[in-house]
């Protein structure tokens, strides 16, 4: 919504969002029976909070009790065609056609579906590196690897140093501290910070051969090269021992 907010700013953004089920939703509660109003005045909070705060660092995660809201809205939204439909001919035309139209606009949402694509992961064994991990490691091993949602560290049973950051950021994990450790370790060119990695419970380093995007670390491979031993290698990644 466009800044400052304003009550006319939020009704066009909800307009533009619902179409005709925002008038059509009060006119729902307006007709209902007293209990039935009861239910819609629980879950009416959870719209108004979406709509005033901010409840996590994506703003878009408001989603989620808007969806509440709305899964109850519905509830009164189809009271009103129900009502309509109990009148004479021209309300039947007229119930049907709204029906039509709250229903044709989902369509653009079936668009997500129908451009959606197969994503496949080898898993083990014909991931050669995952089958390594899982066969030649300790239960408890602890990586330094990329960030990854598809991590083979975590998918193989051990634990990543950082991993992705998405849900623990969610969760509101301070996790900035260990970001900048994650920094100072992947750039190390001293055995100080060999040591460091060590004392933080750290067993081996995965690198990838090719550095994708996201992995902006500059890494002196020299310098692992000489100071660690290597366990795996392959053709997209090279792992050394602490």
């Amino acid at each position: 919504m466009p800044r400052p907010l304003a009550v006319p700013e939020i009704l066009r953004y909800w307009w533009l969002n619902l179409g005709i089920a925002l008038p059509l939703l009060p006119l729902g509660v307006l007709l209902a029976k007293i209990k039935e109003r009861n239910i819609f005045y629980c879950f009416l909070p959870l719209f108004v909070i979406a709509n005033i705060f901010h409840l996590s660092y994506r703003i878009d995660h408001n989603h989620t009790l808007i969806n509440y809201f709305l899964i109850v809205g519905n509830f009164f939204i189809s009271y009103i065609l129900w009502l309509l439909w109990q009148k004479r001919l021209g309300m039947k035309l007229l119930a049907f056609f709204l029906l039509l139209v709250l229903t044709v606009s989902g369509v653009i949402d079936l668009m997500a579906v129908k451009n959606d694509f197969q994503y496949t992961f080898p898993d083990a064994p014909a991931n050669r590196f995952m089958a390594w991990v899982k066969e030649s490691t300790d239960k408890r091993a602890v990586f330094l690897a990329r960030e990854d949602i598809l991590d083979p560290i975590t998918l193989s049973g051990r634990y990543n140093y950082f991993g992705a950051t998405y849900y623990p950021q969610v969760m509101g994990y301070p996790i900035q501290e260990r970001r900048e450790s994650m920094i100072k370790f992947f750039e190390a060119n001293d055995k100080v910070t060999i040591e460091q990695m060590k004392s933080e419970g750290i067993d081996y380093i995965a690198l990838p051969v090719v550095p994708p995007s996201g992995f902006w670390y500059r890494v002196d491979r020299e310098f692992f090269e000489d100071n660690l031993k290597t366990v795996y290698s392959d053709e997209d990644v090279v792992v050394y021992k602490l």
